[in-house]
């Protein structure tokens, strides 16, 4: 596709292609994410955009310079039992000197508008809005995004990891096994796919006996967190850089991850996926992990109620996502039963 023009304003022109400009990179280096409480820079943003699936991008430009951009990336998605073309809203940023304007927000309705013009078949726009951004929230409402179900972060850490018995990269050989395992596993949720399970081969299972007990893929990311809300944020980005065993957990200024994705645990395996997870912080040499998760999820109550996901989970708080969906060509009543079951969450689509 080229680039070609969508919406023609009196301040604006929103532009629509499937390829990364170098224009949009440079504004997405500038850009630093989340809200006036709690601000970080993401370092891996450029690598992660590339490696999107099916990138729609659309740009809101004044005068040959790019002010705004938001990256669509398109799959199909499982849901109800019936598949349906869909597309994650990723990286929605503006210039950093628009913040104060209002700009943003007229841009962003915008956008997320265009993106459904012209839409023939039956199609779901998906986006996650941190709980905490008020104006992201009243943004995506007023253009009929509708919520469907409340996302939990779930922090997890080890001051000194290692690796459990029976902890191994899944070989290649075994990998429709897994995809089938996963299947099953989340059969009864909505908006499934499995598109970054395998990335890189990193995909990991503890066994017991031979058998696969728990599974993760596993994504290392970098960010470098500038803000955190009230006197104890501003207190922990102060101190927990000198503290010498609490900074190999949280360095403000130098936050390394590993986030997992495609999360295999039957209910009852909770012990095996904690072991899973501390065998792959041992693996990647880091002593911090978060993964994204329905609330409603069989995984994040038997994570919550276990008591072992480490000091990292006390500063999540209420930390977390709404995640809304709007439709175009999609019968209401279904979309009302895809609000009935939990929701799947790629850890790719929020790091």
């Amino acid at each position: 596709m080229k680039k070609e023009i969508i919406v023609v304003a009196e301040d604006f022109t929103i532009f629509r292609e499937d390829r990364i400009s170098d224009d949009v990179e440079n504004l997405l280096k500038k850009v630093t994410w989340g809200t006036r409480e709690t601000l970080y820079d993401r370092l891996d943003t450029i690598s992660y955009l590339r490696d999107q699936h099916g990138p729609t991008i659309l740009t809101v430009e004044k005068e040959g310079k790019v002010y705004a951009c938001a990256m669509f990336s398109k799959r199909v998605v499982t849901c109800i039992g019936k598949q349906f073309s869909s597309y994650f809203v990723r990286y929605f940023a503006a210039d950093p000197e628009l913040r104060g304007t209002g700009m943003i927000s007229k841009y962003s309705a915008s956008t997320m508008k265009t993106i459904r013009v012209g839409e023939k078949e039956p199609t779901i726009y998906q986006a996650l809005v941190e709980k905490k951004n008020k104006s992201s929230i009243r943004n995506v409402e007023k253009v009929d995004f509708k919520l469907i179900a409340s996302i939990s972060t779930i922090g997890f850490s080890r001051f000194f990891p290692k690796k459990a018995n029976g902890f191994e990269r899944l070989p290649v050989s075994e990998q429709p096994l897994i995809l089938d395992k996963l299947s099953a596993q989340y059969e009864n949720y909505n908006f499934v796919q499995f598109l970054s399970a395998f990335k890189n081969n990193d995909y990991f299972v503890i066994r017991d006996k031979g058998e696969i007990k728990a599974g993760a893929q596993v994504f290392f990311s970098r960010w470098v967190v500038k803000a955190l809300p009230g006197r104890t944020g501003k207190f922990i980005l102060r101190v927990a850089p000198k503290i010498p065993i609490l900074n190999r957990v949280f360095n403000p200024k130098k936050f390394h991850f590993i986030s997992f994705d495609s999360v295999y645990c039957p209910e009852g395996n909770e012990d095996y996926l904690i072991k899973l997870k501390e065998s792959c912080l041992a693996q990647f040499n880091v002593n911090a992990g978060m993964s994204w998760m329905d609330e409603r999820s069989s995984i994040t109550i038997g994570l919550k109620k276990s008591g072992k996901l480490g000091i990292l989970e006390r500063f999540m708080g209420n930390s977390g996502a709404y995640f809304y969906i709007a439709t175009e060509n999609i019968d209401e009543n279904l979309v009302d039963a895809m609000a009935g079951s939990p929701v799947y969450i790629s850890a790719f689509d929020c790091v």
